[in-house]
């Protein structure tokens, strides 16, 4: 740890739910939508809240939000769907949220960024709805049979957890089975598909902006693209971050999954408040935010679904 500081994380996962909601989930609710995490939001879809994480709470925009974990050390939280949900065909999916991150404070991670760790992940998994390990773990560690695409704020590297082998404080990365290493991983290169890459904004993810994300897996292909959008609500033309990956593959997700979505987070010797502001979650490739009609919208409806239904695809796009 920098400056002679250490954290302290766990690998193994948290099976306390010290904070749950635990109500029946809406009948066939296989996609679905948070516009905010309002008492009535959850009460419609319920989520399972665990450990350091908590909602309803009032944000930094005063509106009511998921708060993962709260700005304050050796955090680690987690909300999955109560239920598991079935993908589409070959575990197909499409995501978009918001998140932020505020009040961070802490120890330094010695690459002069903004005060804040640990990050949020975006995660689905078929074992379990609870939070694995807290700091560096970012409540991800450990959850196996699973996949994390990992919204990383603090570098854990030489000094540190040298094991985990962060490229630096502010990228973004896919991960499977718990793992948060990111030893081998190499700069995305647009274009490129290949496994074990990162994507760094050009912008702090801490800097207490409003982040956009859309997360897109078409089972199809194998192809996961990920884009991100500090402030601006429009999903970018062009991913910032794709490769090839088989989530069917039986140490991943499996044939046909029953998945738990959600969202974890952790908090170490550095923290701050790791909020999801909304979110909506589609249980087969349909790619959110895709102007109808759009260029984007013909690609990616053909290769799912094929010409046959290409125009009922476009007619039924939502926008988010």
């Amino acid at each position: 740890m920098n400056g002679g500081f250490v954290r302290r994380a766990s690998s193994a996962i948290l099976t306390t739910s010290i904070a749950a909601v635990i109500l029946p989930l809406a009948a066939n609710a296989q996609s679905f939508s948070y516009s905010s995490f309002s008492s009535a939001a959850l009460a419609a879809n319920p989520l399972q809240i665990n450990a350091d994480a908590a909602a309803p709470v009032t944000g930094a925009e005063g509106t009511p939000v998921l708060r993962l974990t709260p700005a304050q050390e050796d955090q680690a939280g987690s909300a999955f769907s109560l239920n598991t949900i079935q993908l589409g065909g070959n575990a197909s999916f499409s995501t978009a949220f918001a998140f932020q991150m505020t009040d961070g404070g802490g120890i330094p991670d010695g690459t002069g960024n903004t005060p804040g760790a640990d990050g949020i992940v975006f995660v689905l998994n078929t074992v379990a709805n609870n939070v694995g390990g807290l700091g560096q773990g970012v409540g991800y560690q450990g959850i196996a049979n699973s996949v994390g695409i990992k919204f990383d704020t603090w570098m854990d590297a030489a000094g540190s957890f040298p094991q985990d082998s962060d490229p630096n404080g502010n990228f973004v990365a896919v991960y499977t089975d718990g793992s948060t290493e990111t030893a081998g991983y190499t700069p995305y290169s647009p274009g490129d598909l290949s496994a074990n890459q990162y994507y760094t904004p050009s912008t702090i993810m801490k800097n207490g902006d409003i982040w956009y994300a859309w997360i897109d897996y078409n089972g199809t292909t194998d192809e996961l693209d990920v884009r991100l959008s500090d402030g601006v609500d429009v999903r970018p033309a062009n991913p910032d971050l794709s490769e090839t990956i088989d989530l069917n593959a039986s140490s991943i997700l499996g044939s046909s999954p029953d998945v738990y979505a959600g969202f974890t987070s952790g908090t170490g010797g550095a923290y701050d408040n790791n909020d999801v502001l909304n979110w909506q979650f589609n249980d087969t490739y349909e790619p959110i935010g895709v102007p109808d009609g759009g260029p984007g919208a013909v690609l990616e409806a053909a290769t799912l679904c094929g010409v046959c239904v290409l125009s009922a695809r476009i007619f039924r796009r939502r926008i988010a």
